[in-house]
């Protein structure tokens, strides 16, 4: 995507732009999420409000769009498993429904916000905030991880340990 708003298809092997679809603000750091047969991306909109957004991958036609309530965004969005996860300037990491763009969860991380890209790995959610804080999110399911402490010291040396606490919360409704 670009500073204007459009998202572009490129063909990986001609490189011929195969579509493009326009008039979604600025679309800032975002790289879509793929997941076979539509693009997810985040995207500023008029006066800064974010939203989410998801084409289909084939035609670029807009599937659906999902403003968040005056709060912008600027990061890459994670697919994993039928769910969008997004961060927002807000402090607040989203899942969204993939089939229709609804916010199924809203999870507090940090009233400094984040714009950190969730990451998906062995089915876990991965998302940093602006403290410096780490959380996991086992797929959709509402448990979360967060790891202590948050930082290592500089003066470690490269053969010494750092301990590490792990504090298991249920974030949501189980």
């Amino acid at each position: 995507g670009t500073y204007m708003g459009t998202m572009y298809a490129v063909d990986a092997v001609t490189g011929d732009v195969v579509w493009t679809t326009g008039g979604f603000g600025l679309i800032d750091y975002s790289s879509p999420a793929y997941d076979g047969s539509a693009i997810y991306f985040a995207a500023f909109g008029p006066g800064y409000e974010g939203m989410y957004v998801s084409l289909d991958a084939t035609t670029g036609d807009l599937l659906w769009q999902t403003w968040l309530e005056g709060q912008p965004t600027g990061s890459s969005v994670a697919y994993a498993n039928g769910y969008i996860y997004g961060t927002c300037w807000d402090g607040y990491l989203r899942v969204l429904d993939a089939f229709d763009g609804s916010v199924l969860q809203k999870i507090a991380l940090s009233m400094g916000g984040s714009t950190n890209s969730p990451a998906v790995s062995d089915g876990w959610v991965w998302v940093e905030d602006y403290d410096g804080n780490v959380y996991g999110f086992f797929g959709q399911m509402p448990v979360g991880l967060i790891v202590s402490p948050l930082k290592q010291l500089k003066e470690v040396l490269p053969d010494s340990t750092v301990d590490y606490y792990v504090n298991v919360t249920n974030v949501g409704i189980s």
